[in-house]
């Protein structure tokens, strides 16, 4: 504001302040939810896919990736979260005891 008073702008319209911080307000959560990461220690991030065909039980997950190192299928065991995406807030996160169909 101090930039735009040097530069000689000292009639701006009467909402040009709020919309300015509207406009800044707006700015900061759009980088929060591209940007800002709650990590999860020994997390994985996979893409879910329904289990439209029912082979799956309540509360049952089917999880495994392709290790690029090992160059083998690991299949992940115990309890899990699931998250939506992003994960900016801790409520976005469901603490959860599924467990993968073995």
């Amino acid at each position: 504001m101090l930039s735009l008073y040097k530069l000689g702008f000292t009639n701006l319209p009467d909402n040009f302040y709020q919309q300015s911080l509207e406009f800044a307000v707006h700015h900061v959560l759009r980088e929060l939810k591209q940007h800002a990461r709650i990590q999860i220690p020994g997390g994985w991030t996979l893409v879910g896919v329904a289990d439209v065909h029912g082979f799956l039980k309540p509360r049952e997950i089917f999880a495994c990736f392709k290790d690029p190192d090992l160059g083998k299928t690991i299949y992940l065991e115990g309890p899990i979260l699931i998250s939506r995406s992003p994960t900016i807030h801790p409520g976005d996160v469901s603490c959860s005891t599924f467990f993968l169909l073995t």
